[in-house]
């Protein structure tokens, strides 16, 4: 059960949604009218919270947790695919 201590704030549960569909803190920031700082520090304070020790890891705790839903859950598995399709492609020239 998740603690008082590691309850997210209202922008971190967006800030974390917004992670889980494949935003990088500057484009969360741009979207949410934020600073890049305190951007990075909302994704800080959600990996600390979570005990996350990498973005799969953390999004798959959000899911497990209820901190984000199946649709952004599914947006962070497939860009995650993506992501390692890419860097396997580029073994091969």
């Amino acid at each position: 059960m998740i603690t008082n201590d590691n309850e997210l704030t209202s922008l971190e549960a967006n800030v974390l949604s917004d992670l889980a569909y494949g935003l990088a803190p500057a484009q969360i920031a741009a979207k949410r009218g934020l600073s890049l700082v305190l951007s990075e520090c909302c994704v800080n304070e959600i990996y600390g919270k979570l005990g996350a020790t990498s973005h799969q890891n953390l999004i798959a705790k959000a899911f497990i947790r209820g901190f984000i839903g199946e649709s952004a859950f599914d947006a962070a598995v497939t860009a995650s695919l993506a992501l390692a399709e890419r860097r396997a492609m580029s073994c091969f020239p």
